[in-house]
């Protein structure tokens, strides 16, 4: 869950050890067993870990898989220590259930805005600017081919769990970047995505030379990514480039990671988004021009979508 911190009761070895007797001899039989591993120095330094996370933060919970035995004696360990921490009834189970509730009940009150924009005119850069959801930052992902990060996405249950959290924070107009149904290996959740497809589609345009600009500022010199992980990621695009395209992009791109000259970089981005980018956006535009409400540069973008975002009161959920 969103805020979690794990700080088990049980190691993994030693909650294999209790499952497997909880099975063969019972639920007394595992009780004592895991009273037994853990050692009285252990059973102190994990109180002693609870203890000072739940002087911590306010409002802290406690919740084991499914809200039973090992939550339960957690809790009755803090209290020894004189710390009472409620407990989640059903565990992190319920918690779950929850997050598909929120999901669904949220997604249908909100009123999105989304935000459209060929690759590289800064949407990201625009949405953070007012009352939205970052999906690319709850996906750690930015939703290209180009767009991993070192670090791993969630999982699909911790994404979608983030996405819950995020949503009961949240009311009336907000502002959500134009996504495919897939960011990275992350597929956006049915009940948000159903409404992300109805919702009013704000277009922010900009010059090529201004968006070769931004790429290279966030992809090669903001957050540096090895030349062999670009050339790997234009290879997996190479079937929609077509081999000629692909070959000269790819030449392009590995002169410029040799060279670090900003003008080398700039001519391999200008191609991939001449070549591949601007004509599928183009083409995904295309499927949404009944729902264009504004198109303009970023600072009237910013001026529309804040009005719309001061006035929401008195506007209709299709604008």
């Amino acid at each position: 869950m969103p805020n979690a911190v794990n700080l088990p009761i049980l190691e993994n070895d030693e909650r294999a050890h209790v499952g497997t007797t909880y099975k063969s001899r019972g639920r007394e039989a595992a009780i004592a067993l895991g009273q037994e591993l853990v050692a009285p120095d252990d059973r102190r330094d994990r109180v002693d870990a609870w203890q000072s996370f739940a002087t911590s933060v306010d409002n802290v919970h406690i919740y084991c898989a499914r809200g039973g035995l090992r939550s339960k004696i957690a809790q009755e360990w803090l209290a020894d220590a004189g710390v009472v921490v409620p407990r989640v009834a059903g565990g992190f189970k319920k918690l779950r259930r929850a997050c598909l509730k929120a999901l669904e009940e949220h997604s249908a009150k909100l009123m999105p805005i989304v935000l459209g924009g060929r690759t590289g005119t800064g949407k990201t850069r625009i949405i953070n600017r007012h009352r939205c959801v970052d999906l690319e930052a709850l996906a750690n992902h930015r939703g290209s081919a180009f767009g991993g990060y070192t670090t791993p996405q969630p999982t699909t249950i911790d994404f979608e769990n983030a996405l819950a959290y995020e949503l009961t924070a949240l009311k009336g107009r907000i502002l959500v970047e134009d996504e495919s149904k897939r960011i990275g290996r992350l597929s956006i959740p049915e009940p948000f995505f159903a409404v992300m497809r109805r919702a009013p589609v704000v277009v922010v345009e900009a010059e090529l030379d201004q968006r070769v600009t931004n790429i290279r500022r966030e992809y090669v010199e903001a957050a540096p990514t090895a030349a062999i992980v670009m050339r790997q990621a234009l290879k997996r695009i190479q079937r929609r480039l077509g081999h000629e395209r692909y070959i000269e992009i790819d030449t392009l791109m590995e002169r410029a990671y040799a060279s670090g000259e900003s003008r080398d970089h700039d001519a391999w981005i200008e191609r991939l988004l001449i070549d591949y980018y601007d004509p599928m956006y183009s083409h995904q535009l295309e499927e949404k021009t009944d729902r264009i409400v504004f198109r303009g540069e970023e600072a009237a973008v910013d001026e529309f979508v804040e009005a719309l975002m001061r006035d929401e009161p008195h506007l209709s959920r299709d604008l």
